[in-house]
């Protein structure tokens, strides 16, 4: 029972440390201008004036608001209210 118990917490902090490589693998993506690798996710809002490309991660949502004057990004947690 004790040699299962560690596999499993073995599991359970690979798993962890899978999702915060993704997580700041996606972020510095978008930081240098590009677009996350790992999306499950995507979809594009296009409005009269502006375009919203969403992309949702794993841990993560992520914005890119374009209009003919403005450009705006954001990496925001996946339990913030959506952007529209």
């Amino acid at each position: 029972m004790k040699a299962f118990l560690n596999v499993l917490k073995n599991i359970f902090w690979i798993c962890i440390l899978l999702t915060i490589l993704i997580v700041f693998t996606d972020y510095m993506m978008v930081k240098s201008d590009k677009e996350p690798i790992f999306c499950i996710k995507k979809d594009t809002l296009v409005k009269d004036d502006y375009t919203i490309y969403r992309c949702t991660g794993i841990v993560y949502k992520y914005y890119s608001i374009t209009s003919d004057s403005y450009y705006s990004k954001k990496f925001v947690p996946i339990w913030s209210k959506d952007t529209e």
